[in-house]
């Protein structure tokens, strides 16, 4: 586990120096003629001119700042008032209708600065007669910064994130999102263990699977790897939310503009392309060459737990999320849809890996259920290993010849025995 540990840090540091890359940028050197000494002469024209930057957003969804960059130009400043053009192109907020036009106040003229407010935020902008920007303070919904280097012949622009700080951030966010993946899955699978392992343990019993119970060295094991799990799909979701800011993928934040019948259906869509992704891939790494790198901590237990539904090696974790990052690149689909998928998905999952088989003995034989797996299933691809790739569906398992032969008839003798008989594992137990 600690050798899977050292390889999240090494993917968080890998990502810091990407987002140094591409938030980077020369920085401005100092103006030779914007000294601290020349400021009371130059006043206010020093003002003058095209500014260009980038906002630099304060919440944890915003991950590298606003992807949003700014173009100010001070057309005319007489006396306190200076006439000034902006806007700011990028995938939301300030000015994506075009350039506007302010009326700003000249104030504090030594630094010079501006101020102005709009119909969405105020503004303040103070010039750094150092370096030659203006550091920018927008109010409003969110509160966020923004430097601006003026544009010269060379045309320089000032670096948003120096690298120390963009470690910082990246970690900052990095755990955020991880932490937020643990506290679901700790929600949903320990309320699966909570109900079919605690509460209805005891009329249950006759619908156990296997016999007896994991010890509890096995069910620590399992939220120590689901930990490292939720750290790699932190990673994953900060790098997917970059992207949104970017403007590259094609997520929306609500039913508009496809409406309520587009958002059901991609819901349900999100399940079939999942299912299939996921038949395909964990088959794949059952393949002997990727088997012990991939996916030998999610066979660690063949009697599995509904703590097992995140159990995996930091390559299985990253596979597995890689199919929203790679899904919302090409198909429109609402937040929400992705919401209750993943949601829906995480307790199908911990339910599947419970061991009490929930579905109704008549599933077989229902022309609807049939098609779905059990948790019967999913147990005996633990016990096996060969058989049984799928995750919500049995088609795949069908069409690929990967059922077992004596599925039916097992869950068929679990699903029937007594209630008031108890196997002989799950009494001793």
């Amino acid at each position: 586990m600690v050798r899977h540990c050292l390889s999240v840090v090494l993917a968080v540091l890998g990502l810091t120096v990407v987002s140094w890359i591409v938030t980077g940028k020369t920085t401005c050197p100092p103006r030779p003629d914007l000294h601290s000494g020349s400021v009371e002469r130059l006043g206010a024209a020093a003002l003058l001119g095209s500014w260009t930057g980038e906002w630099q957003g304060h919440a944890a969804t915003d991950v590298f700042g606003y992807d949003q960059s700014l173009e100010l130009r001070v057309v005319s400043i007489d006396g306190h008032r200076a006439e000034i053009l902006y806007t700011a192109v990028g995938s939301r907020g300030l000015g994506e209708g075009g350039m506007q036009r302010a009326l700003a106040n000249l104030v504090d003229r030594d630094p010079p600065s501006l101020e102005w407010r709009d119909a969405e935020a105020a503004y303040r902008f103070v010039l750094d007669p150092r370096l030659g920007t203006l550091s920018g303070t927008r109010l409003g919904a969110q509160t966020s910064r923004c430097d601006l280097c003026q544009v010269d012949s060379a045309g320089v622009t000032r670096s948003r994130y120096p690298p120390l700080e963009v470690t910082g951030k990246v970690a900052q966010l990095v755990s955020l999102t991880s932490f937020g993946n643990f506290i679901q899955y700790v929600l949903i699978a320990g309320s699966s263990y909570l109900v079919l392992w605690l509460l209805l343990k005891k009329r249950l019993l006759h619908r156990r699977i296997q016999a007896g119970f994991p010890p509890a060295g096995q069910l620590w094991r399992e939220i120590g790897y689901s930990g490292i799990t939720c750290a790699v799909f932190g990673i994953i979701g900060l790098t997917w939310v970059g992207a949104y800011n970017a403007g590259w993928t094609k997520v929306y934040l609500g039913v508009e503009p496809y409406g309520w019948i587009y958002l059901a259906f991609t819901t349900g869509l999100l399940i079939v392309l999942h299912d299939a992704y996921f038949y395909w891939t964990h088959r794949l790494m059952h393949h002997p060459a990727l088997f012990r790198s991939f996916h030998s901590v999610h066979h660690q237990a063949t009697s599995p737990s509904p703590w097992s539904a995140y159990a995996f090696s930091p390559l299985e974790a990253a596979v597995q999320g890689l199919f929203t990052f790679s899904l919302v690149l090409v198909m429109p689909v609402s937040l929400w849809a992705l919401v209750a998928w993943k949601l829906l998905s995480l307790a199908r999952n911990a339910v599947g890996h419970s061991g009490f088989e929930v579905f109704p003995r008549t599933t077989l034989e229902n022309r609807l259920l049939c098609w779905h797996t059990t948790v019967t299933h999913h147990d005996m691809h633990h016990q096996f290993a060969d058989c049984h790739f799928g995750l919500y569906f049995t088609w795949w398992d069908r069409l690929a010849g990967t059922m077992h032969p004596d599925y039916a008839r097992t869950f068929r003798a679990v699903t029937h025995r007594p209630v008031a008989l108890e196997t002989e594992g799950a009494a001793a137990a």
